[in-house]
């Protein structure tokens, strides 16, 4: 984050605090406590009810959506690259670089989604995932809120870019999504998509930053919730949400152990990996 932009976040944050913060994001509890403070006016709370942390001051769903159209920009995950990069991206497939989706490939082959399934990539940036998938052989669908990368990904990669989730039911064996979650203000909105979009027996694969209280000893930790990540997900608030909507969940952490994901056991040892990963089925 810029300094501009640090000191307007700061600025806000210390203009935007109400009452309603002490209100779970998820579950709407107001059983949560501070765990962690930064910058003076921002606090990472924890909902005694359901496990999720969330940032305190919280945001309001239509500044948020104004955020991610005009002003968001993370790097590599946002930055459509030019022409020649984008080429040699896609001559090695993406190997050896940030947005190589290798590990997630095996994750869903191991997790069972078929061969040729239909697989729909929810936050697919723009589109590197998405093809990747393709070029494995999903029918791949993509999902993403902002219009110039969502229109970069249909124009450069091929993506099939879906605008509007409402009209769509039943229709896919997959819906992927990897570090979206924790930008959102409510995470019952991907649930409930998910929901609607996954076939009988269908399968939601989540990764998110690993928010849990045995990361905390993490050097990076405090720098993952902020203006971008608004929300920390803990092993618990992941199982509660997913099951809360219907879904038979396991939580894993990376290195991803194949073996145990493919014979839908659970995680081996202490959740410690820099990344959470979720499995949730539908009955």
């Amino acid at each position: 984050m810029q300094t501009s932009e640090k000191l307007s976040y700061l600025l806000w944050a210390a203009t935007s605090a109400t009452k309603d913060d002490n209100e779970c994001p998820n579950c709407k509890s107001s059983t949560t406590e501070v765990v962690r403070r930064k910058y003076l006016f921002t606090s990472l709370r924890e909902c005694t009810n359901c496990g999720l942390r969330y940032r305190t001051p919280t945001d309001r769903a239509v500044d948020t959506h104004h955020y991610y159209q005009e002003q968001y920009s993370f790097g590599f995950t946002t930055d459509c690259p030019q022409d020649e990069d984008l080429n040699k991206l896609l001559e090695t497939h993406f190997r050896q670089s940030e947005k190589d989706f290798t590990q997630y490939l095996e994750v869903v082959h191991a997790a069972g989604v078929p061969a040729s399934g239909s697989l729909l990539d929810y936050g697919s940036s723009w589109g590197y995932g998405s093809w990747q998938f393709t070029q494995a052989g999903y029918k791949t669908s993509s999902f993403e809120i902002s219009v110039p990368r969502a229109n970069f990904a249909k124009q450069n990669l091929g993506c099939t870019i879906l605008e509007d989730l409402s009209g769509t039911v039943g229709a896919y064996d997959c819906v992927f999504s990897a570090h979206v979650i924790e930008h959102m203000t409510d995470p019952s909105t991907f649930w409930n998509a998910a929901r609607q979009l996954l076939k009988p027996r269908g399968l939601a694969i989540v990764v998110v930053p690993n928010g849990d209280p045995d990361a905390e000893s993490f050097p990076n930790y405090d720098r993952l919730w902020g203006k971008v990540h608004p929300l920390m997900l803990t092993a618990r608030s992941l199982r509660y949400i997913s099951d809360s909507h219907g879904f038979e969940s396991r939580v894993y952490s990376n290195p991803y152990d194949l073996n145990a994901i493919s014979d839908q056991a659970d995680h081996n040892g202490p959740l410690i990996g820099s990344e959470l990963l979720l499995l949730a089925r539908l009955p």
